[in-house]
Order: C-alpha cells, then structure tokens, then sequence
C-alpha cells in the first residue's frame, strides 16, 4: 500500500509543488486580519479542488476563523490538526528554492503540513482507497499566538477521535514529536509604598527589593531533571531614581513536560510569602497550555508511523520538544497524539525558513499510509471463493488458483488464505474427517487496510461439509481476532 501511495505522489509532485507555492504566496500573519481572509479563502479552494469536499469556516470575533472539513465514513475518528497563519510579516520573506531547499514564508511552519493533509485525500480519492473511518480536518488561523478563539472548537472535535495527528513540521533532524512541554506564564506585581529617597526614605516600603527577594525564589524551580524550565523574562517597576518605589513587576514563563509539574510551579508561586515588611504580592495567571505527555498511546502512534516512514524511504526517531502546539491540549484530553507529521525542513519563525524538497513526497506518502495503520477493531477480511470437486484419479488431492483482480486483496495475504483453506480441509468439520479432492478458487475480497494481517480462517469458517464437494456458490467468510 505505502509503494501505491507513493508512486501515486511521486507521479502528482508538480501539481503538489504547484499547490504548495500557491498557499505560501498567499502571505498571512496572525495579527492581520485582511491577509488570514485570503489565505483562508486560497485554503477552501484547494480543498474543493482536490477532494470534492466543502468547508465548514467558523465564525471568530477577531477574524481568526477555523477551517473545518471532512472525508469518508465509519464510527471511528481520526483528527487532522493545523494552522494557516504566520508569524511572518507580509512580504517579509522571498519564496524560492537554493538546492534541496524550498524556502518561503510559512512553507515549513506549517503550510507545507497543509498541502500533506489535502494531498493525503486526493491520494485516497484517486486511488480508490477507503479508509475505514472518518477523517476530519481543522485548520485554525490564530495558532501562533495560543489558539485563544480555536482551542475549544478543537478540543470539542477531539472528544471522540480515536486519534489526533498534528501536521505541524518534524524537527530540525526529521524527527516525529511525541511529546512536547507544556507552558505557563504569570506576572507577579508587588506593592509597596512610595516616598521620598533622601528625606523618608524610612517611611518607604520598597516593592523592587521584594522583588529581587521573589527573582531568586522563583528561579531556583527550575529542575532539569524533571524538564522544568522557570525564566524570569521581565522586569520593571519604580518611577524615579530619587523615588522609593511603590510598585514593581516580573513576567515569567515556564516550561514543564507533566501537569503534575506545572502544579508544583503554579503552588510555589502563589505560595511565596514577602520578605519585605508591609510589601503585597499580587499573581496573575497570564497563559497556560498542557503539556503534550509522552503517552503509551502517544508511542504506539509513533511505532506505527516510523514503520510507514520505512517502507518509503525514511528513517526517524522521536523527540521531546520545547515549544507546544494544539496538539497539547488534546493529548491532555487522553487522545492518542503525534505531531510532526508535516514537512522535514528548519528555520520555523526564522527569515531562513525551508522545507527539503526531496523528503516532501515521502513524508506525504508516511502520513497516507499510517493513517490506514490506525484504528480499527481487529483483524478483518472478506474472502470470496469457489469451491468444486477435484478429480483425484492422477494423485492430487488439492488445487488453489487466485483470480483476485484490481489490488482487492493484497498479495500478502494469497499464500496465507491458501494455507488457512488446507489446515480447514486437514482438519475436516465433521468428524475430524479430512476433506479432500477439492478446487479452491479465490475470486474476489475485501480487507481493511488498518487491521487485516497474515492470519487464516479456522475449519469451522470454511465451507466444506463433505469429502467430496458438490459445487456451491460462492460465499463470503471473515476473519477476526
């Protein structure tokens, strides 16, 4: 499936490349508004094109609108998740290409995810592939800066995914991620009391040095081990040099891989007690986002990928990052969540922002091909054969032909079905008696590209009731474990 999937790319690489360059070109950054409107616009239309499916836009106060679409059908879930905005002022960056670099504004951060999630249907559409469950898409436009109008919009898609795919880029070495930290920021004002420097500077209460006391305290909750980051980013208070300050403030931003880390960081915070008579301390929660844990689930994910990635061509581990993404908030949810899943390259929010041209296909093909991995409720196959009297007179008592056409039935599973139809006809079904003098042919099937492996049936699922078989219709049996 994963060599199908890819020679189906590889044939369409212009067209995708084409696609790709036409949605990094239409610039968008976060703050404007206007330009999210043409690319979201530019994104409907690509959609459209190349899977027949029409968009859902949601309506955002501050024009931050999320793309929401579909594709196939079944009970199960799986989520797409990305964005469409930029950190990239307008006609900041040039688009063009130096070697096996594709450079441009958003091509890695994360238009080019974009383009792999759309060409990951048209893959399926074309090709005639169903993937046994329902895939649903959302693309928001406000990610950049903390998802604030779209995270609850996602978290409610996500409610009954069996899964959710970040197509955010790989990392700099074409890593999946599987986990990734979680972030919390506060400001902590302090208030003293102002008075004159020189003549009652005893009247005074000094809130800057009850702030020096708090950088200290604070600072020391770092703990690598634990992969808890504490940065006291920003400081300012007082007003004059000759004015004992009354009121001073720091911004501080934390990084930590579990919840139960960022409650440690969020109690030592607010429970810090002043050091400076007559001083008060004030904390504000400013933002906040889960930590991507690096789940059970989340790994069996990255198994399946990095198997995928294999069979085409690629090879990659994992990695624990830094920086969050939407995924983190579904993870938290107790969905299964990968990310990485877009494009290899480097340079996100940088001015040398690229994807790898020659990793582009593969890493659609990837994707395409460990969505069909994912899901499903056991082992599944449909066999349909015909079953006649064989004569025996020169000595043989079996004959097996495959008529199966048009890719129904993997060749994979040829030589196992026919194994599976001698160890039922050994065994018999009546009797223990073995059944012999019969013609097995295999004509047509059905398997789920997710579940079905290299399993036969057992003697009660096959349809042999005498030692010599009248010929019968055709009948259609499954398999399941």
């Amino acid at each position: 499936m994963e060599q199908k999937i890819l020679a189906y790319l590889k044939e369409h690489e212009t067209e995708i490349f084409e696609d790709l360059k036409s949605l990094v070109l239409t610039e968008a950054s976060t703050s404007d508004i206007e330009a999210l409107a043409k690319v979201r616009e530019k994104l409907v239309m690509l959609i459209k094109e190349r899977t027949g499916e029409d968009c859902f836009v949601y309506e955002a106060e501050n024009g931050h609108c999320p793309v929401r679409f579909q594709y196939g059908k079944g009970t199960e879930k799986i989520l797409f998740i990305g964005h469409y905005d930029t950190v990239h002022l307008i006609g900041a960056l040039k688009y063009y290409t130096e070697g096996n670099e594709l450079h441009g504004p958003g091509v890695y951060d994360m238009k080019g995810g974009l383009i792999s999630a759309i060409w990951t249907v048209k893959a399926y559409k074309d090709l005639g592939i169903d993937p046994g469950k329902r895939l649903e898409f959302i693309f928001n436009g406000d990610e950049e800066t903390g998802s604030a109008e779209s995270t609850d919009i996602i978290c409610e898609l996500a409610k009954d995914a069996k899964a959710a795919l970040v197509c955010e880029p790989c990392t700099a070495n074409g890593d999946l991620k599987t986990g990734r930290k979680g972030l919390v920021r506060f400001t902590v004002r302090i208030h003293g009391k102002a008075s004159h420097a020189g003549n009652a500077h005893k009247e005074g209460i000094n809130a800057i040095e009850e702030l020096a006391h708090e950088i200290l305290a604070i600072q020391k909750l770092t703990d690598y081990e634990a992969g808890t980051t504490v940065n006291v980013g920003v400081c300012s208070g007082g007003t004059k040099p000759n004015v004992v300050p009354a009121e001073a403030e720091i911004e501080i931003d934390c990084r930590v891989k579990t919840a139960a880390e960022g409650d440690r960081i969020r109690k030592a915070i607010n429970e810090i007690r002043t050091t400076v008579p007559g001083t008060t301390r004030e904390v504000i929660e400013r933002d906040s986002k889960m930590p991507m844990e690096e789940t059970e689930a989340n790994m069996a994910l990255f198994e399946k990928a990095k198997i995928c990635g294999e069979k085409v061509g690629l090879k990659f581990s994992h990695q624990f990052v830094g920086g969050g993404s939407d995924g983190n908030e579904v993870s938290a949810l107790g969905i299964p969540t990968l990310d990485g899943l877009g494009a290899a390259g480097d340079g996100a929010h940088s001015a040398n922002e690229y994807i790898l041209i020659d990793q582009y296909i593969p890493r659609i093909a990837m994707l395409a091909s460990f969505v069909l991995t994912i899901g499903g409720s056991g082992q599944f196959a449909k066999v349909l054969m015909n079953f006649e009297p064989l004569d025996t007179t020169e000595g043989k008592t079996f004959e097996f032909e495959n008529k199966v056409t048009g890719g129904h039935i993997s060749a994979e599973f040829i030589g196992p079905i026919e194994a599976g139809v001698k160890e039922a006809m050994e065994s018999g079904v009546l009797a223990g008696f073995p059944v012999v003098g019969v013609k097995a042919t295999v004509t047509d099937g059905q398997m789920h590209p997710v579940d079905s492996s290299e399993i036969w049936p057992s003697s009660s699922q096959v349809p042999c009731a005498s030692r010599k078989l009248p010929r019968r219709p055709s009948r259609s049996f499954s398999n399941r474990s």
